[in-house]
């Protein structure tokens, strides 16, 4: 069973991860136009 802990951090990664790539795609999407 994971720790409370644990799962806070790799909710956090994922949050960093997501927004990494959110900003990748606008920026892709400015090139673009």
């Amino acid at each position: 069973m994971i720790s409370t802990e644990e799962a806070r951090l790799a909710l956090e990664l994922a949050v960093q991860i997501r927004n990494k790539i959110v900003d990748a795609y606008q920026e892709i999407s400015r090139m673009q136009i």
